[in-house]
């Protein structure tokens, strides 16, 4: 209820409109919407108020392109969400990106994880222990079942992340090595990749060496394929030659076609 709305408050969900944006499904901003409408009309009456001047100057930008949130259907995200929070299972016709064919599937929700434009569901299908991932918006239907859903004592959402989000092994730590132009130096030590990072600068180059203790997954390798020609990339060995191979795949995608 916003009707006694505080100043803060209006603010806080103005700015946490724009941030949302791009990274929840649409069926749920529509659902926010009054509230943000509320925070934004009080805070355009605010002419004379402090915060007022602060929501028409400051703005929160994501870093990188944003790509446009995954349509997820309202329906398909009431009975997700309240089979979460209830605890209840769920009864799904799921589009397979691998297969391209829908399946039934009987699931046991035990998360959710919006990650960049995209959320999905952590959960385990019926007689299977392993934990699965379901975005949202490849869940073509959704019923929302009486029957208790299978509870995971040893599921905790942070670990998860930490350890099994997209990759079929834990994530182990590595030690990456590698050199960095100027550019990139600076980035790195505003804005350090790891807590334990190092720069040193290379003699008679105005490169610096980079020393940093990251996790060994494709999300971190992919970041580094993006600085392109401002790294050249020492340790693992394992991200060097797939580097190499990434980069020989991409220099023929761009060979003269004769």
């Amino acid at each position: 209820d916003l009707r006694d709305m505080e100043p803060a408050t209006a603010l806080a969900l103005y700015l946490a409109e724009g941030h949302l944006k791009n990274l929840l499904p649409q069926s749920v901003l529509d659902l926010l919407d009054p509230q943000f409408n509320k925070a934004r009309n009080y805070l355009g009456e605010l002419e004379q108020n402090h915060l007022g001047h602060w929501a028409r100057s400051v703005r929160a930008l994501p870093n990188g392109k944003a790509l446009l949130p995954a349509s997820v259907a309202a329906d398909t995200w009431r009975a997700v969400s309240t089979a979460l929070l209830e605890r209840k299972q769920l009864d799904i016709e799921y589009l397979s990106r691998s297969k391209a064919d829908t399946k039934r599937l009987l699931i046991h929700p035990a998360g959710l994880i919006s990650r960049h434009s995209t959320s999905y569901l952590i959960a385990s299908v019926d007689g299977y222990d392993d934990l699965r991932q379901f975005a949202l918006h490849r869940i073509k239907h959704a019923e929302l079942l009486s029957e208790p859903a299978r509870t995971r004592a040893d599921f905790e959402v942070d670990n998860y992340i930490r350890q099994d989000l997209n990759t079929d092994a834990p994530i182990e730590q590595v030690e990456l090595v590698a050199d960095v132009s100027p550019q990139i130096a600076w980035l790195l030590g505003e804005t350090a990749l790891s807590p334990e990072q190092s720069l040193t600068p290379l003699e008679g180059s105005d490169w610096q060496r980079l020393r940093a203790v990251v996790p060994d997954d494709q999300e971190t390798l992919w970041w580094v394929f993006g600085l392109g020609e401002n790294v050249k990339m020492l340790e693992p060995q394992s991200w060097v030659q797939s580097i190499r191979e990434r980069t020989a795949r991409l220099g023929t995608l761009y060979e003269p076609k004769t």
